[in-house]
């Protein structure tokens, strides 16, 4: 499968925008994000680096990471209340097995 794409007519920075809080809503920070800008890797972010300018390009991320935020979480485990527990494992013979 090959990923083909093209320029369509339209905003640069709306699509900035679009993209920027898409990512920052499936947990990309804002530090990430201006890193990936610059790594000719993620193609449309580096691409929109190119056609705006770093100033631009900072600004408009740095105000989507403070209109949506950045959704994270953290998840643990707390073993403070840990009490030890007593596991009895028995069994029956089957009343098949029995018979032979």
């Amino acid at each position: 499968m090959v990923l083909e794409g093209g320029v369509a007519d339209g905003s640069t920075r709306l699509m900035l925008r679009m993209l920027a809080e898409d990512l920052l809503r499936s947990g990309v920070g804002p530090a990430d994000l201006l890193a990936m800008s610059r790594d000719p890797n993620y193609q449309a972010l580096y691409a929109v680096r190119a056609a705006l300018g770093d100033a631009d390009t900072d600004r408009q991320i740095r105000e989507a990471a403070d209109r949506v935020g950045v959704a994270r979480f953290r998840h643990w485990e707390e073993t403070a209340s840990f009490a030890p527990a007593t596991l009895t494992v028995s069994a029956r013979p089957d009343a098949a097995a029995e018979g032979d």
